[in-house]
């Protein structure tokens, strides 16, 4: 709490009582004492002085930053573009955490005798030297150009420095007011606005929280690898204090960043009320625009109350209908948050961004809007009193109805739940291709019937899909915050609100992941490190039978960083009572290495180092190493699939030009390389390495071919046709290690019909000689079997 001392108590009246320089008459027994009243006061003018260099400098900075402004507007001055905006805004969060810390206003004595202090003239210094850099702060956020990623962060931060300085400037002209009911006043506000502004840095500063978690990757988006490192981004808040103090934390900023709707006594929630809203806050906060974001939040909930109170039998019938839909929902916003957060943290290349961004424009619109929309058109049924049938709402209404209602209520303010769907998805007569074009920055929309005939078409670029599919989400995501701050708020009122929540992953083991990210709940009791390795020993105070290792490999990365001469981490934990439950063991020469590339390189490492990490757990399983070879063949085969679409688009511009482009695919070539390279690398960590060797090959052949195509500018004779037929035959036995991942085909009959060492292997055998793969039987009676008619 900011404390200013003021003495405005200055005249006697006739009975002795203490009065203000401007009172007329006495404030105790009424007396005039306007005889005796200063025409100034003295006190005031004296703090006036005081602050001279202060004020001047305020009136001064005000007149330059309103210059500043119509300066931009006017395009006399150009905004600053920065290569790392993370890094940027993060240094922005510091000084507004730091440098401008609110200490020096704590305790300031502005009374008579204080003016005079030496403590207080050194003070007022401070606070001149502390409005110079403000203005500064102020002047550099505004000047900030954002790329579309983080245009609403930068929005949000440009009004949290704002409201600052406003917090800031009325704090000092209640040291200056005439009287001490104005004084307060301005002190009220001050306070009010510099609470507010200390929560937004906070909010802010969640976001970037996480960032020191390195090696995020799109690998796998929805797996092991990005969902423990997100999920950080969303919940933490800092990096100091017990886990109970920084959920206490998550759930006071969510609380605060719904505080316009959560309407309820403070006692009503529950810390799980609010994190099962923090998600919301978080992407909120990062992704939406918050005046767009909460006018549709609002618009929402007060459509669902309004039905609730009209005809709560009809709403709690339909949501006992709904809950399932709800679940649902509630899953696929979550790991679209995961996505986001990916994007928002780490400002990924264009191709991705909107390679992803696709992806979230036809999960919203393929289902996900639909449902989340449904109970909104409920509630305004009941609102306008129109006759419905639930089961014919849930079953029967479509996408386009659903569009199509809402774009004509505008009484209702409805019509803001259409924004961010095209006309084209919501006019479509059967299907919608999606189609990137990264030369030309643009993405297409084409409007088909039965897929070949195209109806329509439309294209954006790159930033104004991002706005359009921007827009979708906020539009989806404010319905279900809504709906989840309306089944919060009338938990009480709703029969087994719990059900919408119960099988909900994220929240019943948030404990478990939460603690595992930063160490949350790890108290580490030893370390020991010697030349090249590092042990480490703590206690985990959360449940220990959900807590999963696998969930915590991301974590070693900055430790990695910060320590590059180890050569291997084990981390072993015990549970509260001290008895050990397992360890988790890292090469950090693949994290290292991973810090060190780019692109498909550094996929490639994260890929090794995630699955060749050592896990023992009396609560886990070993299948967790089992299906490393797996999930390896899986995570290389996706690594390679940007580089089969290359191959393609060098053969349709061989097609084109007549010319072989040896630079593209040198390349490829190079691509390949390091991907066989790693192949060969995880075969000392491999169970069935015979596997690992048959996907090792492919990429052999495809490099081998690729050599051969080369040689074409010099080499006419070359039959490219045949050298490409057999890059397809190698893309054919990519598919086929897909048959395998997902069991339609089983290892033995993958090695022996498509590998080439088991083709050699079982060439020369007859039926009865003793079968090749060791099993003791004869050929016919084994593997015979699983070779395939052509």
């Amino acid at each position: 709490m900011v404390n200013i001392e003021l003495d405005y108590f200055a005249i006697e009246c006739a009975n002795g009582h203490l009065n203000e320089c401007i009172n007329d008459v006495c404030k105790e027994c009424g007396i005039p004492i306007e005889d005796q009243r200063q025409s100034v006061d003295p006190y005031v003018e004296s703090r006036k002085l005081l602050l001279e260099n202060v004020l001047s400098g305020i009136e001064n900075r005000e007149s330059e930053y309103k210059k500043l402004k119509k300066d931009i507007r006017k395009g006399i001055r150009t905004k600053n573009c920065y290569e790392n905006e993370m890094e940027k805004v993060s240094e922005y969060i510091s000084i507004l955490s730091n440098e401008l810390s609110f200490d020096i206003f704590y305790s300031i004595n502005m009374t008579q005798e204080g003016i005079k202090l030496v403590e207080t003239v050194e003070i007022i210094n401070e606070i001149n030297s502390f409005m110079i850099k403000l203005y500064d702060l102020l002047c550099e956020v505004t000047l900030f150009e954002p790329t579309k990623v983080f245009r609403n962060i930068h929005k949000r931060l440009l009004l949290t420095v704002i409201a600052y300085k406003e917090s800031v400037v009325e704090l000092i002209m209640a040291t200056i007011a005439m009287n001490v009911d104005d004084a307060m006043k301005l002190k009220d506000n001050s306070q009010a606005k510099l609470d507010n502004s200390a929560q937004e840095v906070k909010i802010l500063g969640s976001i970037f929280g996480a960032h020191n978690i390195e090696n995020l990757t799109d690998l796998f988006q929805n797996g092991e690898l990005n969902h423990s490192a997100i999920l950080g981004m969303v919940w933490q808040t800092s990096n100091e204090g017990t886990i109970e103090e920084r959920i206490s934390d998550v759930c006071e900023q969510t609380s605060y960043y719904f505080r316009s709707i959560l309407s309820r006594d403070k006692e009503h929630y529950s810390n799980d009320d609010l994190l099962k809203l923090s998600t919301y806050k978080y992407v909120g906060t990062i992704a939406f625009d918050d005046e767009s974001f909460f006018r549709k939040v609002s618009i929402a909930y007060k459509t669902y109350e309004k039905a609730f109170e009209k005809d709560n039998s009809l709403v709690c019938g339909f949501l006992s209908r709904y809950t399932e839909k709800y679940k649902y929902m509630y899953k696929k916003l979550s790991d679209l948050s995961i996505a986001f957060g990916f994007v928002f943290g780490n400002n990924p290349s264009d191709h991705v961004l909107m390679t992803n961004g696709l992806k979230w424009y036809k999960d919203l619109c393929e289902g996900i809007y639909r449902d989340s929309m449904m109970f909104l058109l409920l509630a305004n049924y009941i609102e306008r009193n129109k006759s419905l049938d639930i089961d014919e709402l849930i079953e029967w209404t479509g996408f386009g109805d659903i569009c199509g209602q809402f774009a004509s209520l505008t009484k209702f303010k409805l019509n803001h739940f259409v924004e961010g769907v095209d006309s084209i998805i919501r006019h479509s007569e059967a299907h919608v291709d999606y189609d990137i074009d990264i030369d030309n920055q643009m993405v297409i929309l084409r409007n088909r019937q039965k897929k070949t005939k195209t109806i329509s078409t439309k294209e954006y670029r790159f930033d104004d899909f991002f706005d359009q599919m921007n827009l979708l989400s906020e539009t989806v995501f404010s319905s279900i915050a809504a709906f989840t701050v309306f089944l919060i708020n009338n938990k009480y009122q709703i029969d087994n609100v719990d059900s919408y929540f119960e099988e909900d992953e994220v929240t019943n083991k948030l404990l478990g992941v939460y603690a595992a990210l930063s160490l949350f709940g790890i108290l580490i009791d030893q370390e020991n490190e010697n030349d090249s390795a590092m042990e480490l020993s703590g206690v985990y105070i959360g449940e220990v039978e959900q807590f999963s290792f696998e969930s915590i490999r991301a974590i070693f990365a900055p430790l990695v960083q910060e320590k590059p001469h180890l050569t291997d981490v084990k981390l072993e934990l015990s549970d509260h009572k001290g008895e050990k439950f397992g360890h988790i063991e890292v090469r950090t020469d693949y994290i290292i290495k991973s810090l060190n590339e780019n692109g498909i390189k550094k996929d490639c490492w994260v890929l090794m180092y995630m699955l060749t990490t050592k896990i023992e757990s009396i609560y886990e399983s070993d299948e967790v190493e089992n299906k490393n070879d797996n999930r390896f063949i899986s995570g290389i085969l996706q690594l390679i699939f940007p580089i089969l679409k290359e191959i393609d688009n060098e053969k349709k511009r061989i097609i084109r030009t007549g010319k072989v482009n040896t630079i593209g695919f040198g390349w490829i070539i190079d691509q390949v390389k390091y991907v066989e390279m790693i192949a060969g690398e995880y075969l000392e960590h491999s169970i069935e390495p015979r596997l690992i060797r048959h996907v090792s090959q492919i990429f052999k052949n495809i490099n081998a071919t690729i050599n051969v195509i080369i040689e074409y500018n010099s080499n006419p004779s070359i039959n490219l046709d045949l050298e490409f037929k057999k890059i397809s035959k190698e893309m054919m036995n990519v598919a086929h290690c897909f048959e395998y991942l997902s069991g339609k085909i089983s290892g033995k009959e993958l090695f022996i019909n498509y590998s080439e060492e088991g083709k050699k292997l079982y060439k020369n055998v007859t039926v009865n000689s003793p079968c090749p793969c060791g099993s003791g039987k004869k050929y016919k009676k084994c593997c015979k079997k699983y070779i395939l008619t052509n």
